[in-house]
């Protein structure tokens, strides 16, 4: 069993950076994206093989916002910590405990 990182143990997620990538099945018709870190596969995202209704467009959209996670949850935690609108702040940290999945 693979022992946590300090950084594991702090942010409970796998570290960053996350790209994507579009993953090519030989003779299939299944269109498909990863998200992937230095650790491994995050996640995969299936599309339609028709790619009905932009249906590869929208998992390729959503590749490349899960991949992006890590740096947008240091973004908000960094406008959550030095903005000077309450306001932002109050947002910033809502969105921070919905991704951290903090009560």
């Amino acid at each position: 069993m693979k022992m946590k990182t300090e950084t594991e143990k702090q942010v409970g997620h796998t570290p960053g950076p996350w790209k994507h990538f579009r993953d090519h099945h030989a003779n299939t018709p299944i269109n498909s994206f990863s998200v992937m870190a230095v650790e491994g596969v995050i996640c995969e995202l299936n599309a339609e093989p028709e790619n009905r209704e932009g249906d590869l467009e929208r998992q390729e959209a959503n590749a490349r916002l899960i991949a992006a996670a890590p740096e947008l949850l240091e973004a908000l935690e960094r406008i959550a910590e030095h903005s000077s609108s309450e306001i932002t702040q109050m947002v910033a940290k809502a969105a921070i405990t919905k991704a951290k999945g903090d009560k």
